[in-house]
């Protein structure tokens, strides 16, 4: 299996248009914070694979289809 890198990772301003992010470790916080699955180079600069969304657990979207059930309550009026 022959690996292109061109094409089997995002590149670095797809990487900043995904997270809207420019900084480096504001990336890493953001992919964390989406639950993208990514890998640091030797520079510590994220790595993610364009297939990212298929390796996703399917946890993952069943734990947003179980909030959707909760009734939304402001703050405020929680006891």
């Amino acid at each position: 299996m022959e690996i292109n890198i061109y094409e089997d990772f995002l590149s670095k301003p797809e990487i900043e248009f995904l997270t809207g992010r420019k900084n480096k470790s504001l990336i890493i916080e953001q992919l964390n914070t989406m639950g993208i699955p990514f890998k640091e180079n030797a520079n510590g600069y994220p790595i993610v694979r364009r297939d990212y969304d298929k390796s996703k657990s399917r946890s993952t979207t069943q734990e947003v289809q179980s909030h959707e059930e909760i009734p939304w309550k402001p703050a405020v009026l929680q006891v």
